[in-house]
């Protein structure tokens, strides 16, 4: 079975976030054209997501469905 350690799945949520973020600083500033709520509403996303990934992540590697 081929098993990630938990450490790979918290670097692999950091920077899919860090993507993810990106995208959405930049829409928020289109919305709000305000650098400081931009920055606070991409604070919030990504801490709130980078934990709802890990979990959802380790969820995914309790389930053989899908695997050799």
């Amino acid at each position: 079975m081929n098993n990630e350690t938990h450490v790979r799945s918290i670097l692999k949520s950091c920077l899919y976030r860090v993507f993810g973020t990106s995208v959405t600083l930049v829409i928020a500033f289109i919305f709000t054209g305000s650098l400081p709520a931009s920055l606070g509403i991409g604070l919030v996303e990504l801490i709130s997501k980078i934990v709802l990934y890990y979990f959802y992540d380790r969820i995914w590697q309790k389930i053989r469905w899908g695997k050799k």
